[in-house]
């Protein structure tokens, strides 16, 4: 299956993003997707706080699956995410909802999406003023359908490796999680021939918490992975901590969907391979 996405998604620093604000940021929309306690303390300035509760969704044992279609369309309506406007996204924690925010956005068919690199942590890194005010989403008309191509269910996704189709899976969970020695789920271990990139691994932890150097990351997604040009398939326990993995490869030009059941449902599966150490 060949991608088709329309949304451009970009990165920009917080330098850049407090120098365009000063400037009087026009047809923007700006997404705070950290704890709603963590908004009301301070913010970055023009930024709505959007709940991660409405980008997720329950169903048994799979706790991050993909909104259903009519909360999806509601979510665009009331926060006009499909008004045309630019989308600017950011977390507290260094990327992983407003990196599933992207995915979202992908699904909504969102033309233009920029990451505020390093998001609240760079921001307050950097020493800039925070703001206290509660900005109001404005609504808009949202779109008729959704382009579900950027998420891959489990069905499909066993399909694929019964068949040995190529695949680049990335194994975005800690290190115990993926072999096997911490266990959330009736049984521990990894999708079979997932490769493991944990999350933070793109991130600088030891400082402002922005992307490391996109083109340090490709050399070392091609040292797990022989073809880049295959389609990558991103996951976790429950589609989160993947969210930056998938705006990782999304900011790399890379084909990449998600697995948004995740361990959560894959995990619990009794009728799905696994593998671990």
């Amino acid at each position: 299956m060949e991608p088709n996405l329309k949304t451009q998604i970009s990165v920009i620093s917080v330098v850049d993003y407090y120098e365009l604000y000063q400037a009087g940021l026009k047809d923007a929309i700006v997404l705070d997707l950290g704890q709603a306690q963590t908004y009301s303390r301070g913010h970055l300035p023009g930024a709505v706080h959007l709940p991660v509760t409405r980008i997720v969704r329950q169903d048994g044992y799979a706790t991050g699956l993909m909104p259903s279609k009519a909360a999806l369309i509601e979510l665009a309506r009331e926060y006009g995410l499909c008004s045309g406007k630019t989308i600017y996204l950011y977390d507290d924690e260094g990327g992983g909802w407003a990196g599933r925010m992207a995915w979202i956005l992908d699904i909504l068919g969102v033309e233009k999406v920029v990451y505020i690199d390093g998001g609240l942590r760079a921001w307050m890194y950097a020493g800039y003023p925070l703001s206290s005010q509660r900005e109001v989403p404005e609504a808009s008309d949202a779109p008729e359908e959704l382009n579900t191509y950027p998420c891959i269910q489990l069905e499909e996704l066993q399909k694929v490796l019964e068949e040995n189709q190529p695949l680049n899976l990335i194994d975005a969970r800690s290190a115990g999680e993926y072999n096997g020695v911490r266990q959330f789920a009736q049984r521990a271990g990894r999708i079979p021939g997932a490769q493991h990139y944990e999350w933070t691994r793109a991130m600088r932890l030891d400082s402002d918490y922005t992307l490391r150097s996109l083109d340090v990351i490709r050399s070392e997604l091609q040292t797990l992975y022989s073809d880049m040009s295959n389609q990558f398939v991103v996951y976790c326990q429950t589609h989160h901590r993947s969210g930056l993995s998938y705006l990782m490869c999304r900011l790399l030009g890379l084909n990449v969907r998600a697995y948004a059941g995740s361990w959560s449902e894959w995990g619990n599966n009794a009728d799905v391979p696994i593998q671990n150490d």
